[in-house]
């Protein structure tokens, strides 16, 4: 955030938007990248995808990563690495699947 702060945004279409993006291969550079699977828990990406960049010259500021099911392979948000993702107002019942 101290960084997006620093940035100049006025001149791009989507200036100073928050995102996250999903744990499946939306990669950036030194970031852990997962997959929402145990195999990839010490992974860090090594370059910053395409996809990625030209989000960031669009002015969106990356926040973090969203969880996902293992390789989003599930309809149901139980993540192997974090566990369930609950709704706040009703711990009985979850989020939703990969989309």
């Amino acid at each position: 955030m101290v960084e997006a702060e620093n940035r100049d945004f006025s001149d791009k279409p989507f200036s100073g938007v928050p995102i996250f993006l999903k744990d499946l291969g939306q990669e950036q550079a030194g970031e852990p990248s997962t997959a929402g699977s145990r195999l990839f828990t010490s992974y860090h990406a090594k370059e910053t995808d395409n996809y990625v960049k030209k989000l960031e010259e669009l002015g969106f500021i990356i926040l973090g990563r969203s969880s996902t099911p293992e390789f989003g392979f599930k309809n149901i948000s139980d993540v192997q690495i974090h566990g369930s993702v609950n709704l706040p107002d009703d711990v009985t019942r979850n989020a939703g699947g990969s989309s």
